[in-house]
């Protein structure tokens, strides 16, 4: 008996998924010298908890520019922003701490914190660059996704 030859097709569903992993993938690639740019901004700019006014306004200015609804919390920082996709659907949430830490940066680098004795050591300026770039990477994917992402920073 000699064995037949089947012929795989791939569903139209896992064609769309995959069609979408590339586009995001891609979407990403262009996001990334913006991450950076903003983590190192945010890195210079250190604000400690419960002062981080500039940084709020940052990051409402940056929501803004690409079309996230946004909500000032009732504590004096802090913003919780929102993209809607094409249709009715789950809401999931993102979330970044904002502060900084009272620690005197000692590293020597072009972007190295210009607040003396506070320092993003914690991690929270990448944290919110990976968490605003997600945001705009979904708000050019608004047309492509159901339901609601928020940010929560």
């Amino acid at each position: 008996m000699t064995p037949r030859k089947v012929k795989r097709t791939t569903s139209p569903k896992a064609k769309s998924a995959s069609s979408l992993s590339a586009r995001v993938l891609s979407l990403a690639r262009k996001l990334h010298p913006y991450q950076v740019q903003v983590r190192r901004h945010l890195h210079q700019r250190p604000e400690l908890s419960n002062q981080e006014f500039d940084t709020t306004h940052f990051l409402t200015a940056e929501l803004a520019k690409f079309g996230a609804t946004c909500w000032k919390l009732k504590l004096p920082t802090g913003i919780i922003a929102e993209v809607k996709g094409s249709s009715p659907g789950p809401t999931i949430a993102i979330r970044t701490d904002i502060d900084a830490l009272p620690i005197f940066e000692q590293n020597k680098i072009p972007f190295a914190s210009k607040s003396p004795g506070k320092m993003h050591a914690c991690g929270h300026d990448a944290h919110m660059a990976t968490v605003l770039g997600t945001a705009r990477l979904m708000s050019e994917l608004r047309d492509e996704f159901s339901g609601v992402v928020r940010f929560l920073f």
